[in-house]
């Protein structure tokens, strides 16, 4: 999971930065809670003054009731407004529109063959290490 920050510094310019890449067991709204909190506890960062938050739209980021949106707002960040991510958006939009063009399909086709080839799957690779060290 990937965590980004979006602020305003001293000068009024709007400032957006990787906070962290976080390697998470599960998807569960638990776990990723779990793990921001503990990220903005190690970057020093008051939960409280978090005013709104991104996703895309699946259920357990969403989730009216047992979702992370909800989660953050029960849980330190009252007034985190929920803004659903507008470039998930598009690039599901980029997809359908590449799947028109034989030639871009087959270039991403070689690009996500590639991608499988170096690394595995946040989960696959989270239970894969578990394995190791079970072994070891």
């Amino acid at each position: 999971m990937s965590l980004y920050i979006r602020f305003v510094n001293k000068k009024g310019d709007l400032v957006e930065r990787c906070l962290v890449l976080i390697e998470v067991p599960s998807t569960k709204a638990t776990d990723l809670l779990e793990a921001i909190h503990a990220s903005m506890k190690t970057s020093q960062l008051d939960k409280s003054h978090v005013i709104a938050q991104c996703y895309d739209g699946a259920s357990n980021m969403l989730g009216e009731f047992h979702g992370l949106q909800q989660l953050i707002r029960e849980h330190g960040s009252p007034n985190a407004i929920y803004v659903h991510c507008y470039a998930h958006r598009l690039n599901l939009a980029i997809v359908e529109l590449a799947k028109s063009s034989t030639l871009v399909n087959k270039f991403f086709a070689t690009i996500q063959g590639l991608a499988v080839l170096i690394g595995a799957p946040a989960k696959g690779l989270h239970f894969f290490t578990i394995a190791q060290q079970d072994e070891l």
